[in-house]
């Protein structure tokens, strides 16, 4: 349909050049001949105003044709005179003239080239003459001599609406947008004529655009909610009504229906994760027994963008001597956080908050086993070896802001939190730290995932760590994916039913040490370590469909500056439902470390290390 336009806008043209619109209009190249062989005027500048002003009294006083052939008498005596030029067309449009004054205003365009007032005027005599494909050529002159010119552009706009060339119409009223975004008419005109086109998602965006500047239009946003609910965007339909009802008091049965559809048809429920995990820690001088059992429970407003939930923690850590070393030392942690989400934007942003508390609870004793004093060797010991006076309740929580625009493939986070030093001799003094994080996440449709991420972490004792860690990975293969709890299907990059991936990660560790309180691991210099990662998933059995048994691999091998190597193996099976996503997960990990003690300033980074962890993992949704 453009080509055939573009075909009838050069034949208009060729026969407005050939004359066909009226018998006294000249071609273009005429019109230049004509300008270029008579530029000398034969009368004084005083004689050509007076005339001038001849001219227009005769027309007030109804003498039209009178008034013409005194001002073409006067053009051919004063053939640069611009205003002559101007008056004869306005006269000439004032008889209704359309066809001369078309000539006399093209001719006094060619006069100046740059003048974009003349062709304002041209466009309104080819629109009362009702040749739009000539005014198109006259607007389209006017953007190439001034591209933020909005009145040509604005009409150009309605121009290509009348001739049907949407596409033109798009790439015109898209201008207009730039120019004049709060153009209301605009706005409203090209997310009809996107939808039109089967642009669901580019009209959404300008109805939201509408929904920023004129946010009474209610119409426009159920125009808007019925476009999310087919892109089956069900949370940004219902956000839409939310907004209908802040505005109007009355968003309908429709919020009602899309409730009820996100709580229904897309299986929105209360996702519940509980999870019991073993891990026994062995390494030169410690030997470390840990169980930890956690419950996360978040309950959904489906009526609002705001989530609540509670989570608990449990640990208990048995630490056994070894070598010089012996004794042994329990910790008992607890911890009850309430946490809130509030989405705006679809999913497009996200903050959370957890607020809670944690309690630790230490009894038992280390002590040198060929000297029962205290040594250097192990710090921890100059303070009370029965450790009677330890543990302690303390306030915890984080924060965290996620934002990914238009659901593209990036995005940005900001993290906050607030908790215990998880080391033992940090947690004998009940050591609090503050992190700060930022990090860039890019996930791509072509299986790629790149991450960015920088943090800062201070310790109540006065050290301080900073730490950069860059990683990257790559599905080699993967299949469909599957469905979230909420109803939205995942990108298969992050969790299809089978695939197998790749990655790499580098992390670059900078501590400054407080040289009076070494109580926790430190770097004593800065520290580089990187690792590669083969990881897999693949579905193993399938039971009538609705049962799934999968299983999951994970390799690595790393090392760094001072770490000689790192090898880690992990291995999952997962019991899963994809009609619910509900799952049941059985893992094994198993981390063999070796480095060098002169990494940490009061030996607790270093040597030899190995690492067994059994993992019972629930996630149910009720």
């Amino acid at each position: 349909m453009k080509n055939k336009n573009v075909v009838y806008l050069i034949c208009m043209n060729l026969l407005f050049v050939n004359n066909s619109w009226g018998e006294n209009m000249l071609s273009v190249d005429d019109l230049k001949k004509e300008i270029t062989e008579s530029t000398k005027s034969t009368i004084s500048p005083e004689e050509s105003k007076r005339r001038l002003e001849d001219a227009k009294l005769l027309f007030k006083r109804g003498k039209s044709d009178a008034a013409i052939y005194m001002l073409q008498q006067l053009s051919k005596a004063d053939p640069d005179n611009y205003e002559v030029l101007i008056e004869l067309g306005r006269i000439a449009v004032g008889a209704k003239n359309w066809a001369y004054s078309i000539q006399v205003f093209r001719q006094a365009s060619l006069m100046r080239p740059k003048d974009i007032e003349v062709r304002l005027i041209l466009m309104d005599v080819y629109k009362a003459y009702q040749m739009p494909i000539q005014e198109i050529i006259v607007a389209k002159e006017i953007i190439a001599l001034d591209p933020d010119q909005l009145i040509a552009s604005s009409r150009l706009a309605e121009l290509y609406q009348n001739q049907a060339m949407y596409e033109d119409e798009i790439d015109t009223r898209r201008v207009v947008k730039k120019l004049e975004p709060d153009n209301y008419n605009n706005l409203k005109r090209l997310a009809e004529v996107l939808y039109t086109d089967s642009q669901l998602w580019e009209s959404a965006k300008v109805y939201e655009e509408i929904r920023k500047y004129h946010p009474k239009k209610v119409d426009d946003m159920r125009q808007l909610a019925s476009i999310y609910a087919k892109l089956d965007e069900r949370f940004r339909e219902a956000e839409i009504y939310d907004h209908i009802d802040s505005v109007s008091g009355d968003s309908g049965a429709g919020k009602d229906r899309v409730i009820n559809r996100i709580r229904k048809n897309s299986n929105i429920v209360n996702p519940f994760k509980a999870g019991a995990v073993y891990t026994n820690f062995s390494e030169s001088t410690l030997n470390l027994d840990r169980y930890d059992v956690f419950t996360d429970y978040t309950y959904l407003f489906t009526r609002s963008s705001f989530d609540i939930g509670v989570e608990t923690n449990y640990s208990h850590l048995n630490y056994r001597g070894k070598g010089v070393l012996a004794g042994q030392v329990n910790i008992n942690s607890g911890s009850l956080l309430v946490k809130g989400s509030y989405r705006w934007k679809g999913d497009d942003y996200l903050l959370t908050g957890k607020v809670g508390a944690l309690h630790d609870d230490v009894s038992g004793r280390f002590f040198r086993s060929n000297n029962p004093a205290t040594t250097e060797e192990f710090p921890f010991l100059n303070e009370d070896p029965s450790f009677n006076s330890y543990g302690g309740t303390i306030p915890i929580g984080s924060f965290s802001f996620a934002a990914r625009p238009w659901m593209k493939e990036i995005v940005y986070r900001l993290d906050y939190e607030h908790n215990l030093v998880d080391e033992i001799d940090a947690r004998l003094s009940l050591l609090t730290q503050n992190k700060v994080s930022a990090s860039v996440n890019y996930e791509s449709n072509n299986m790629t995932e790149l991450q960015l991420m920088i943090d800062n972490t201070f310790v109540s004792d006065g050290n301080y760590r900073f730490h950069i860690k860059g990683a990257g990975y790559y599905n080699l293969w993967a299949s469909d994916g599957m469905y979230d709890y909420r109803g939205r299907r995942k990108s298969y990059t992050r969790d299809p039913s089978s695939f197998i991936k790749i990655g790499y990660e580098v992390d670059y560790f900078n501590d400054k040490r407080d040289a009076t309180n070494d109580k926790y691991e430190t770097f004593v210099k800065s520290e580089v370590r990187h690792e590669g990662i083969l990881s897999g998933q693949a579905l193993l059995f399938t039971f009538d469909s609705n049962h799934q048994v999968l299983f999951r691999a994970n390799f690595s091998y790393g090392g760094g500056t001072t770490l000689d190597y790192r090898k880690r193996a992990q291995g999952e099976f997962v019991y899963f439902l994809p009609d619910s996503t509900n799952s049941i997960s059985l893992g094994y990990t198993y981390e063999d470390e070796k480095s060098a003690n002169t990494t940490s300033a009061n030996g607790q980074i270093g040597g030899f290390t190995d690492m067994h962890q059994l993992a019972l993992n629930l996630n149910w949704h009720f």
